[in-house]
């Protein structure tokens, strides 16, 4: 490797750790991240002879870009595939330069720390199907790998551009508990998209030579049929695709008001 490569291979080491490194503090405020600044700053300072960065990180080239949706533990995970396996020999050779191997090593264990802690928080192990709704209706957020599913507008926006899903013609949202995927809904099987949580991407599913046509009532049934899975929980329907023509809202009510009875006797046990 010439001296112009392995620099650049080591701009691309720092830029990722530093960026890396901003966002964890911003959705963590772990101490030693300004530790890792510093290191890490320091090294940029001694590979090129500049001064150092200061908070100028996104001048660095960037191996893992930041999600739009904001998925950290998607991020994170990243990353922390980059650190394992990108050019190891160099990163052991920098240790001559400051000393940063065991900084490097100490930041592939945080990172981890903070990736099996973002594993732990999903809603849909910690909540009952009955609060899951509650939450839903009042619109707080419901989390998978730390991931807020709910009302994330980055994603709704790549859907619509990239499959053309939108308000207009999106029937409903499942999340398929099985698989960590949120499943977009239009009015047949050609028209199907799924978001996977782990590693923040979305695509087309396909249903091998099966061709249906979807409605309210029917949809969730057919789903589970085409897939083979059955945990899969409603987040939204289009009130549009239902059709609803009711003389009151009484029935609406007492749903709801049987929902509510059971949200608070559940959060009384349940945290």
């Amino acid at each position: 490797m010439d001296n112009s490569s392995k620099q650049h291979n080591e701009l691309v080491l720092i830029g990722t750790i530093l960026e890396c490194n901003k966002r964890l503090f911003e959705s963590t405020r772990l101490p030693r991240c300004k530790k890792y600044f510093k290191k890490f700053n320091n090294l940029y300072s001694l590979s090129t002879g500049l001064n150092n960065l200061n908070e100028s990180v996104e001048l660095l080239p960037n191996a893992v870009e930041f999600p739009k949706t904001g998925n950290l533990y998607s991020y994170y995970n990243k990353v922390s595939k980059f650190l394992n396996t990108f050019e190891v020999p160099l990163q052991e050779s920098l240790d001559s330069l400051s000393n940063v191997q065991q900084a490097i090593r100490d930041f592939k264990i945080d990172l981890k720390t903070i990736i099996n802690k973002l594993e732990k928080q999903d809603s849909f192990d910690n909540y009952t199907d009955n609060i899951l709704k509650i939450k839903i209706l009042s619109k707080q957020s419901l989390t998978v790998c730390g991931f807020d599913i709910i009302n994330n507008l980055a994603l709704m926006s790549e859907l619509s551009v990239k499959f053309g899903l939108s308000n207009n013609n999106l029937l409903a949202i499942v999340y398929n508990k099985y698989d960590k995927e949120l499943l977009f809904i239009g009015y047949n099987t050609s028209n199907v998209v799924k978001y996977n949580i782990k590693t923040d991407e979305l695509e087309k599913k396909e249903f091998e030579n099966k061709s249906f046509k979807f409605n309210p009532t029917n949809y969730l049934q057919e789903l589970k049929q085409l897939t083979g899975i059955n945990n899969l929980f409603e987040i939204y329907v289009s009130i549009n695709a239902l059709s609803l023509k009711y003389t009151d809202n009484v029935y609406q009510d007492k749903a709801n008001t049987e929902l509510l009875k059971q949200f608070y006797k559940e959060t009384s046990i349940v945290k």
